[in-house]
């Protein structure tokens, strides 16, 4: 028998950005963050976040930084 997977609990600048990438992928760095429309300390608490909980990716080549998603994850909505 598997085990139950737990749903993701997501912060709420979490769910901003990850909801804007669930319908933009892939897209470039500074376009997200412009569309999240979220201050520097908050976009940047709210990717790590996603990053870190395997939700996202960042892709550098050359000059341009393209996100994308790497699984799609059932996330907990409060």
């Amino acid at each position: 028998m598997k085990p139950e997977k737990k749903p993701l609990d997501l912060t709420d600048d979490e769910k901003v950005v990850h909801d804007l990438l669930i319908k933009h992928v892939p897209i470039e760095l500074d376009e997200l963050k412009t569309l999240s429309e979220l201050s520097n300390k908050k976009w940047d608490k709210a990717f790590k976040g996603l990053v870190n909980k395997r939700l996202a990716n960042l892709t550098i080549d050359g000059e341009s930084k393209i996100v994308g998603r790497i699984a799609q994850m059932t996330t907990k909505r409060n």
